[in-house]
């Protein structure tokens, strides 16, 4: 039976998560509370094979009869796809992340691929811990009924037998992260792509870890053999003074089809800094329009990317379709599905002495009423998180404290429902941080509800209780009374979670009044030892007193001579 306060939340609960034996319930303002778990959460495998594929990129086409165009790609490919039909895991590095994105995207796409393991392919793209991200697979393989965040011995149950190949795109795994996702993973294929100059740190991987520094051959898609011997020439010096960017390569290759005079070309190239020259000029026909969508691209990163209709709210153009493949046509964007992002390239070239600060600002403008507007559409920011904490991470960084107090608790339903725990501990930190720089006690209580909380599901008793007690303190000298009766809830759930039993009574419910203060604590427990001590000494001297002898009748020396 629901509890009163479960009632009372009941019309703002959006929706909960069994961790345990207990439930959380998300919505309230307040925030989480956690009850009983009334009946055992069940766990049942999906049907296999899961196929969970990326977009293919614009940057890199497949045509219908091969997952790769150019026989030097189609060589570096048979190559990988063969590491992962012997069941061998590898971290792929490679110069141009550009290249790699599509490297990967193509290589989820091929046919030997995706028919390579009996329960499929998993692809991840997202920026996120390894805690998280077995979460992560976890939901993608198995139902759970109620929705759960699986503990260690669940996830080994649903991952441990798990036959899958699993692609990661993103750039931030670390040896130990790959280590780790491979312990818990022991019957998948793991292909990470990974930043290029982490060969050494890459060496502590243990021997079942192929490593790979693929390099996508000079010749391909950018220099022809066939081409005149002026223009091949002009390629040669292009791959000497910009190296193995292959999205400036592109840029030049793009220049020469258009009928670019190759003296300008040329020009270019011969310049101290070829890359900003070759991008400046590329850049000079945009107009504004232009302009500001690749400077709001720019400022987010090649790792963030927007659809047309989010860049319509932010930069000003009604209908930013035709500005949108003017930059796609000169290769300084990318697109992947209906999202768009700037190329590696050229975010590396034109963001190092970019001013992100104007641009970021717009962002974090339009990001704060839409996800006030979505923050209960679990699935929405579900689909924006990326964006969402970057631009949360910038304003931390810019110490606009009041916007990431905002956006934290936009956020934080989310987090907590899709089981995202470790990415939520980080947000409740900067919502701390945000709400004690702001002077904000109300918004401090909840943080540390928040935190103490989260510590709770994950047993961790000495946090939870430390910052309940903390939370419970500052909302009893608050007005709102029923903040105060919620984190008393739960830290009354924990005193009876952690209470033995025997020592309550089979029907004995624990009621706490009030949270425990350890100071208070320590100086009952001084003055009960202290009026202990003082009552045994009074004892004792009264009893001393009482059972003492009768002294003996005080006899009077006789004078010497006397009779």
């Amino acid at each position: 039976m629901a509890s009163e306060i479960e009632q009372q939340l009941c019309p703002n609960i959006i929706g909960s998560l069994a961790v345990g034996r207990s439930k959380v319930l998300v919505g309230a303002a307040e925030g989480a509370l956690v009850t009983v778990l009334e009946q055992p959460g069940s766990i049942a495998h999906r049907k296999a094979p899961y196929f969970v594929l990326p977009p293919l990129s614009a940057l890199g086409k497949v045509n219908q009869s091969s997952s790769i165009s150019s026989s030097a790609r189609q060589c570096l490919m048979d190559e990988v796809v063969s590491t992962v039909l012997q069941r061998q895991s590898l971290a792929i590095s490679m110069a141009d992340r550009d290249q790699l994105s599509v490297f990967l995207r193509n290589l989820a796409h091929h046919p030997r691929v995706t028919t390579s393991h009996q329960d499929g392919l998993i692809y991840i793209n997202q920026s996120m811990t390894v805690a998280d991200c077995l979460q992560e697979l976890g939901m993608q393989v198995a139902y759970s009924c109620p929705v759960i965040r699986f503990s260690q011995d669940q996830l080994q149950t649903i991952l441990g037998s798990l036959e899958c190949l699993i692609l990661l795109e993103g750039l931030f795994w670390t040896a130990e992260d790959l280590q780790t996702l491979r312990s818990h993973l022991p019957n998948c294929t793991i292909v990470a792509g990974v930043q290029q100059g982490l060969e050494g740190e890459l060496g502590a991987l243990s021997a079942d870890w192929v490593r790979m520094n693929l390099a996508i051959p000079e010749d391909d898609g950018i220099v022809n053999q066939d081409d005149p011997t002026l223009e091949q020439q002009l390629f040669t010096v292009a791959h000497q003074r910009l190296g193995s960017s292959q999205g400036l390569l592109k840029i030049v290759h793009r220049l020469v089809a258009s009928g670019t005079e190759r003296t300008v070309i040329q020009q270019l190239l011969d310049k101290p800094d070829p890359k900003f020259s070759l991008l400046e000029y590329v850049l000079a026909p945009l107009g504004t329009p232009e302009r500001w969508i690749l400077a709001v691209l720019l400022a987010l990163g090649h790792s963030v990317s927007l659809t047309a209709e989010q860049i319509a709210m932010i930069t000003g153009p009604l209908n930013p379709e035709p500005m949108l493949q003017s930059l796609l046509d000169r290769d300084l964007l990318v697109r992947s599905g209906d999202r768009y992002a700037t190329t590696a390239a050229v975010a590396e070239v034109l963001g190092a002495n970019f001013r992100i600060q104007p641009w970021m600002k717009r962002v974090l403008d339009y990001v704060l009423p839409w996800a006030d507007t979505h923050q209960h559409e679990v699935e929405v920011i579900e689909q924006e998180l990326t964006l969402l904490l970057y631009t949360l991470k910038w304003a931390v960084g810019e110490g606009g404290w009041s916007e990431v107090l905002q956006l934290a608790k936009f956020i934080d339903p989310t987090l907590v429902l899709t089981a995202r725990w470790d990415c939520w501990r980080q947000v409740l930190q900067f919502a701390l941080q945000a709400a004690q720089h702001l002077g904000d006690r109300s918004s401090e209580a909840w943080a540390w509800h928040q935190l103490g909380t989260r510590a709770l599901c994950e047993e961790d008793i000495p946090t939870a209780y430390d910052a309940l007690s903390r939370a419970a303190q500052l909302r009893k000298s608050l007005p709102d009374s029923s903040a105060f009766v919620l984190t008393q809830h739960n830290l009354n759930y924990l005193l009876q979670a952690t209470v033995p039993q025997k020592a309550l009574g089979t029907d004995q419910i624990m009621a706490v009044q009030q949270p425990f203060d350890r100071h208070r604590m320590y100086f009952t427990l001084a003055l009960i030892c202290l009026a202990t001590f003082g009552i045994s000494v009074g004892i004792g001297l009264a009893i001393q007193w009482i059972v003492q002898p009768e002294a003996p009748p005080i006899s009077v020396p006789a004078k010497d001579g006397a009779s």
